[in-house]
């Protein structure tokens, strides 16, 4: 396990992430989520469609844990938390390593505030709101 924290260069909530045709390289992230609005009657609880968190992490050595937490911001409640990812980072610091969680299935039991923790080691090492409404 890596001694020290990973430096986050980018995270963004969104809808989809996808590869480039014909730049291997090159990601495109489709619509940016901030917010979402329940679409369900009643609004709650909401089965969120799948969307996506992309994180670019510089400043990675060695073998590390990753994972994302959703948390309501309120109740401080986790409502999702990812299998924990290992992933070799080899090390180079200097290199930058892009990471794609999807999410199928994500309830949301109420409207309000939550948070998207990009967890390193089992630390948060990175946030985003993100704002469910009803």
């Amino acid at each position: 396990m890596a001694l020290f924290l990973a430096t986050v260069r980018q995270m963004v909530v969104c809808e989809d992430v996808r590869s480039v045709s014909g730049k291997p390289q090159s990601l495109s992230l489709i619509n940016l989520l901030g917010r979402i609005r329940s679409s369900s009657t009643p609004p709650f609880p909401y089965h969120a469609p799948p969307f996506c968190v992309y994180a670019q992490l510089a400043s990675c050595r060695g073998v590390c844990d990753l994972h994302i937490e959703i948390e309501e911001a309120d109740s401080q409640t986790i409502i999702l938390r990812t299998p924990r990812l290992r992933h070799y980072f080899g090390n180079d610091p200097l290199r930058v390593f892009g990471k794609v969680f999807r999410f199928r299935s994500c309830v949301f039991p109420s409207g309000g505030l939550y948070s998207v923790q990009l967890c390193y080691n089992g630390i948060g090492i990175a946030y985003e709101p993100l704002i469910v409404e009803g």
